[in-house]
């Protein structure tokens, strides 16, 4: 069996303490806010990530770290807080892998960093951009019915990433009109999903 370098090494433990962060991040947040979607099935995913690098310090006769991140990760008031973190975690995820996959040299080591980073750019992130969506757009709907002045965010407001933090742009639109034109909106392949996401769609 050939060892990895010192390099891979500590590829790995940057990895699994990221994936250690997420799953304690998640699992915090079911735990004040309770069973919801798609933190629940996020939080397996991230059991999934984590057993996939663990795999790879019993392949090659590695002491595995433990999990330093329970009990220690922030916590947020509610759950449209939490999402914003989460998606912002999951890009920064993405960019981690990207930085991480450029460093390793052994195959093994790649082949997992790629199915993990694939998994957050592709099902994780659209996730938790959805559930952001979705959330935002029914706080705006509930505050124009409450102060009766119609004036609900733009759809092309309501399309852009969640963490460009642009000044938001308002039209006057009957919210009827503007609920059709929510569920038209696709900003990434992960948005074809029905809003039902079933666990497959996390792995």
């Amino acid at each position: 069996m050939n060892r990895l370098s010192e390099n891979d090494i500590q590829v790995l433990q940057e990895a699994l303490d990221d994936e250690y962060h997420a799953w304690s991040t998640y699992d915090q947040v079911i735990r004040d806010l309770g069973d919801v979607q798609p933190f629940s099935n996020i939080r397996e995913a991230e059991a999934r990530h984590i057993e996939a690098l663990q795999s790879l310090f019993v392949q090659y006769a590695l002491p595995v770290p433990e999990n330093p991140w329970i009990g220690r990760v922030e916590r947020y008031a509610n759950l449209q807080a939490a999402c914003e973190a989460a998606a912002a975690a999951e890009i920064a995820n993405v960019r981690m892998y990207d930085r991480l996959l450029g460093a390793a040299r052994n195959p093994d080591v790649a082949t997992v960093l790629r199915n993990l980073q694939e998994a957050s750019r592709m099902r994780h992130l659209p996730a938790f951009q959805r559930l952001y969506r979705t959330r935002r757009r029914a706080e705006a709907l509930r505050s124009a019915a409450s102060s009766g002045h119609g004036l609900v965010p733009s759809t092309r407001e309501c399309s852009r990433s969640i963490l460009t933090h642009e000044k938001t742009r308002w039209c006057r639109s009957p919210p009827a009109t503007a609920q059709a034109d929510t569920k038209r909106m696709r900003t990434s392949p992960a948005d074809a999903i029905p809003e039902s996401d079933r666990q497959s769609q996390y792995r």
